[in-house]
């Protein structure tokens, strides 16, 4: 069954063209292989899947990816890179794989970018998963889920764009330390993201930023880096306030931005941006 929808991927990614960039935020609700014989995290545990559901669910975001056309997906909440290679494998030729080892030892999370672009040689980094501080603070908050790296697109005005996906820390039962903890990691990113677009002709920041759109995370993101949202310049009908999941940019121009479901794996809806 699995090699037939392989087959069909390969088929539908055959007809797929440049002429645009689409771009997908995806959270995959702790998606955790099974091939490894552990559970990541010290602290929040999961109940890894078995192998058939695990494929089952890879196959289901392949298909999605493959039906919407997307060129870079950004990949929040996977256990390692062992998922995002898996991921990779059920789609089509040309896929590529940008993965750091995350430094989030309490639930084991990770992030990843994969895209069918060109990425500049060199370009993907962790940034050194730099710590955010805040006015008087000493100690600051390490950025613990962060992938960088600067994609070219030959059929695009703007051709080099630095993309950066990261995930902050989660807002259940939040707190106003642990708020001030996130808003540290989104100064860090600011830092981070500031490295790589010096040398990009736009920038895209994507995935899942654990915080609402009027809050001091994401204002301090969009005006720190001059960066827009893709829901609010697109008029997106289904524009929600408490969504958490976001595609940031400048440089580029927002065709559309929609959410799609990722039920019944995920309560996360993807978000996807196309930019021309």
């Amino acid at each position: 069954m699995l090699k037939r929808i392989v087959c069909v991927l390969l088929v539908l990614g055959a007809s797929w063209t440049h002429a645009d960039l689409t771009v997908m935020a995806m959270n995959t609700e702790w998606l955790w292989s099974p091939a490894d014989g552990k559970v990541d995290g010290d602290t929040v545990r999961v109940r890894e899947p078995s192998l058939q559901e695990y494929h089952r669910e890879l196959a289901h975001y392949a298909t999605l990816i493959v039906d919407q056309k997307v060129d870079l997906v950004a990949l929040s909440e996977i256990e390692g890179a062992a998922v995002a290679q898996d991921l990779k494998d059920h789609l089509p030729p040309g896929w590529q794989v940008a993965f750091r080892q995350g430094r989030d030892t309490a639930t084991g999370q990770d992030v990843a970018i994969l895209t069918r672009l060109s990425v500049e040689k060199d370009s993907v980094t962790d940034f050194g998963f730099p710590k955010g501080y805040l006015p008087g603070d000493t100690k600051g908050k390490m950025l613990t889920k962060v992938v960088g790296l600067r994609v070219e697109h030959p059929d695009m005005r703007t051709q080099r764009i630095a993309v950066a996906t990261a995930h902050l820390l989660s807002r259940r039962n939040d707190s106003p330390a642990k708020s001030r903890k996130r808003l540290k990691q989104a100064r860090a990113l600011v830092y981070a993201v500031d490295a790589l677009q010096k040398q990009a002709d736009g920038v895209i920041l994507l995935g899942d930023l654990n915080d609402l759109p009027d809050s001091a995370v994401i204002q301090t993101l969009l005006t720190d880096l001059a960066l827009v949202d893709a829901a609010v310049i697109c008029e997106q009908k289904d524009e929600r306030a408490s969504r958490v999941d976001y595609v940031l940019y400048r440089g580029l121009r927002c065709l559309t931005s929609r959410y799609l479901s990722l039920r019944p794996f995920s309560d996360h809806p993807a978000v996807i941006v196309t930019f021309n």
